[in-house]
Protein backbone atom coordinates (compact mmCIF):
# COMPACT_ATOMS: atom_id res chain seq x y z
CA UNK A 1 0.00 0.00 0.00
CA UNK A 2 2.71 2.53 0.81
CA UNK A 3 4.49 1.94 -2.58
CA UNK A 4 1.33 2.93 -4.69
CA UNK A 5 0.71 5.80 -2.63
CA UNK A 6 4.48 7.07 -3.00
CA UNK A 7 3.63 6.28 -6.86
CA UNK A 8 0.66 8.39 -7.15
CA UNK A 9 2.76 11.22 -4.65
CA UNK A 10 5.69 10.96 -7.79
CA UNK A 11 3.27 10.81 -10.57
CA UNK A 12 1.25 13.91 -8.81
CA UNK A 13 5.40 15.90 -8.25
CA UNK A 14 5.91 14.85 -12.07
CA UNK A 15 2.72 16.74 -13.16
CA UNK A 16 2.49 19.46 -11.20
CA UNK A 17 6.47 19.96 -12.34
CA UNK A 18 5.98 19.68 -16.06
CA UNK A 19 2.81 22.23 -15.45
CA UNK A 20 4.64 25.03 -13.48
CA UNK A 21 7.81 24.64 -16.26
CA UNK A 22 4.58 25.26 -18.81
CA UNK A 23 3.79 28.36 -17.08
CA UNK A 24 6.94 29.74 -16.71
CA UNK A 25 8.00 29.37 -19.83
CA UNK A 26 4.80 31.14 -21.23
CA UNK A 27 5.32 33.88 -18.46
CA UNK A 28 8.78 34.73 -18.87
CA UNK A 29 9.88 37.88 -20.11
CA UNK A 30 13.48 39.09 -21.13
CA UNK A 31 15.28 40.54 -18.25
CA UNK A 32 16.17 44.26 -19.05
CA UNK A 33 16.65 45.69 -15.54
CA UNK A 34 18.16 44.49 -12.35
CA UNK A 35 16.01 45.02 -9.44
CA UNK A 36 15.98 43.36 -5.88
CA UNK A 37 16.06 39.73 -5.89
CA UNK A 38 17.08 39.33 -9.07
CA UNK A 39 20.07 37.74 -8.14
CA UNK A 40 18.20 35.09 -6.28
CA UNK A 41 15.46 34.84 -9.57
CA UNK A 42 18.18 34.12 -12.07
CA UNK A 43 19.98 31.52 -9.92
CA UNK A 44 16.40 29.71 -9.58
CA UNK A 45 16.10 29.94 -13.18
CA UNK A 46 19.39 28.28 -13.95
CA UNK A 47 18.88 25.57 -10.82
CA UNK A 48 15.48 24.95 -12.79
CA UNK A 49 16.84 24.83 -16.06
CA UNK A 50 19.15 22.13 -14.81
CA UNK A 51 16.63 20.44 -13.69
CA UNK A 52 15.25 20.38 -16.59
CA UNK A 53 18.11 18.96 -18.41
CA UNK A 54 18.05 15.51 -16.88
CA UNK A 55 17.14 12.79 -17.75
CA UNK A 56 13.50 11.43 -16.08
CA UNK A 57 14.56 8.84 -14.88
CA UNK A 58 17.29 11.28 -12.63
CA UNK A 59 14.54 13.60 -12.36
CA UNK A 60 12.30 11.01 -10.43
CA UNK A 61 15.52 10.37 -8.24
CA UNK A 62 15.81 14.12 -7.35
CA UNK A 63 12.20 14.28 -6.61
CA UNK A 64 11.44 11.73 -4.34
CA UNK A 65 15.15 11.64 -2.21
CA UNK A 66 16.13 15.10 -2.29
CA UNK A 67 12.90 17.32 -2.91
CA UNK A 68 10.38 15.00 -0.81
CA UNK A 69 13.01 13.60 1.62
CA UNK A 70 12.65 9.82 1.17
CA UNK A 71 14.47 7.35 1.91
CA UNK A 72 16.79 5.57 -0.41
CA UNK A 73 14.61 1.92 0.40
CA UNK A 74 11.49 3.93 -0.29
CA UNK A 75 12.16 5.72 -3.53
CA UNK A 76 13.87 2.13 -4.44
CA UNK A 77 10.25 0.62 -3.97
CA UNK A 78 8.35 3.28 -5.56
CA UNK A 79 10.42 3.17 -8.37
CA UNK A 80 11.00 -0.37 -8.64
CA UNK A 81 14.60 -1.00 -8.90
CA UNK A 82 17.72 -0.89 -6.88
CA UNK A 83 18.89 0.83 -3.83
CA UNK A 84 21.87 0.85 -5.80
CA UNK A 85 20.66 1.96 -8.53
CA UNK A 86 18.63 4.95 -6.94
CA UNK A 87 22.09 6.15 -5.53
CA UNK A 88 23.41 5.93 -8.78
CA UNK A 89 21.06 8.31 -10.73
CA UNK A 90 20.92 10.58 -7.49
CA UNK A 91 24.67 11.25 -8.02
CA UNK A 92 24.58 11.20 -11.69
CA UNK A 93 22.14 13.58 -11.61
CA UNK A 94 23.99 15.52 -8.63
CA UNK A 95 26.95 16.10 -10.64
CA UNK A 96 24.95 16.89 -14.00
CA UNK A 97 23.24 19.71 -12.41
CA UNK A 98 26.44 21.29 -10.74
CA UNK A 99 27.90 20.84 -14.17
CA UNK A 100 25.30 22.33 -15.70
CA UNK A 101 25.69 24.88 -13.20
CA UNK A 102 29.40 25.68 -13.41
CA UNK A 103 29.02 26.49 -17.07
CA UNK A 104 26.30 29.08 -16.31
CA UNK A 105 28.35 31.26 -14.22
CA UNK A 106 29.07 34.74 -15.19
CA UNK A 107 32.50 34.88 -16.10
CA UNK A 108 34.16 37.93 -13.99
CA UNK A 109 35.81 40.30 -16.22
CA UNK A 110 38.27 42.72 -14.76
Amino acid sequence: MRAWLFTILRNTLYNETKRARRQVEQTEEPVSAVSGGQEEALAMRDVQRAFDSLPEIQKEVVLLVAVEGMEYEDAAAVLGVPVGTVKSRLSRARQDIRAFLDTAKPKSGG
